[in-house]
């Protein structure tokens, strides 16, 4: 099954684990790019703070294609 997990940086850790868990599992597991390169709470706002332009092009980009993925998917795993 393919599940996406969606979620707030802060869970960045917890995103990870919980996608190692449902891969030994079998299924296919989408995270946001966040997730994937580790970029969490913290890496967010210090991006904001040094360039707020390039923070708010980079994030609607991340964010159109991240529910185009729950398009996709045949589940969602909120994680919040």
């Amino acid at each position: 099954m393919k599940i996406t997990i969606c979620g707030s940086t802060k869970f960045v850790k917890e995103m990870r684990e919980c996608k190692g868990k449902l891969e030994s599992l079998g299924h296919e597991v989408i995270v946001p790019i966040s997730a994937e390169m580790n970029q969490d709470k913290e890496y967010w706002n210090n991006f904001k703070k040094k360039d707020f332009e390039k923070f708010l092009n980079v994030k609607r980009e991340r964010m159109i294609g991240h529910f185009n993925e729950v398009k996709s998917s045949e589940a969602i795993l909120v994680l919040n």
